[in-house]
């Protein structure tokens, strides 16, 4: 069965996310744009009000699943599990979901992955089993410059048309955009 298939299935089984419902759950996985690893975790972001009321969301939801651990930082908190076959990752602050950086990267990864050819993922994939994250890379497939995350954030203002001259010149541009682009 397709990862993302089966992730999606684990999600809508559990109901975790119809539970984190007052947080506006929002799915940035790799799994769900294709460049995810067999050991690549379903990552959730969650906005809260209150703090202290999404915490015991958090643990009324997910504490009975196996491996939950629940970590905090000043600007958010970080719950963990695993669900089916799938490590979870719940991540929530008060930062609005379109601002939060996992929202915003996942965006660009949804972006080059719908213009690029199966070549940029299989490439991410390697370079990830390699042991890079996500991020760099893409960075490295993409020959961005500087410091990936900051280069792949930087991708978020780029036009299409941009990321089709980015694509084309790594040899990942789908065919079809090519040519449609043109």
């Amino acid at each position: 069965m397709d990862r993302r298939i089966a992730a999606a299935e684990a999600l809508a089984q559990s109901r975790v996310l119809e539970a984190l419902a007052p947080y506006s759950p929002t799915v940035v996985s790799t799994i769900w744009v294709g460049l995810d690893l067999p050991e690549s975790d379903i990552d959730v972001v969650c906005c809260f009000k209150c703090r202290s009321q999404f915490e015991r969301r958090l643990i009324e939801t997910l504490g009975g699943l196996k491996d939950f651990t629940l970590s905090s930082s000043k600007e958010a908190l970080i719950a963990r599990a695993t669900l089916g076959a799938f490590p979870l990752e719940i991540y929530g602050s008060n930062v609005a979901i379109s601002e939060q950086v996992a929202f915003r990267h996942y965006q660009v990864m949804q972006r080059l992955t719908s213009l690029s050819s199966a070549d940029f993922s299989n490439r991410v994939k390697a370079y990830k089993t390699e042991g890079l994250k996500t991020e760099p890379a893409i960075a490295a497939v993409l020959n961005l410059q500087g410091e990936p995350f900051a280069a792949v954030m930087a991708l978020e203002c780029a036009s299409e048309t941009e990321l089709v001259s980015i694509l084309r010149n790594a040899g990942c541009l789908r065919l079809a955009t090519e040519a449609g682009a043109d």
